[in-house]
């Protein structure tokens, strides 16, 4: 597999990892802390992009170094 197909299937994954991930921990976190002063969906959104903002270079950039670690550390 050639470097460019690669890299697009990196951020692929990290963009929908990113995406479901931040969406169903705002959700929960929106649900518990919620400020009367908005609507759900409105505060919901804001912190979901937000966080998944944050959340896709994170899961881009460390999963790939964190999977070769945990094969070095199981493979020992």
């Amino acid at each position: 597999m050639n470097k460019a197909l690669m890299n697009k299937r990196q951020w692929l994954f990290a963009l929908l990892m990113g995406a479901v991930m931040t969406l169903i921990l705002t959700a929960a976190l929106s649900l518990l802390n919620r400020q009367e002063s908005l609507p759900f969906m409105l505060q919901w959104m804001r912190s979901f992009l937000l966080a998944w903002v944050i959340a896709t270079p994170m899961i881009r950039f460390i999963a790939g170094p964190l999977r070769s670690w945990v094969e070095r550390t199981l493979s020992g």
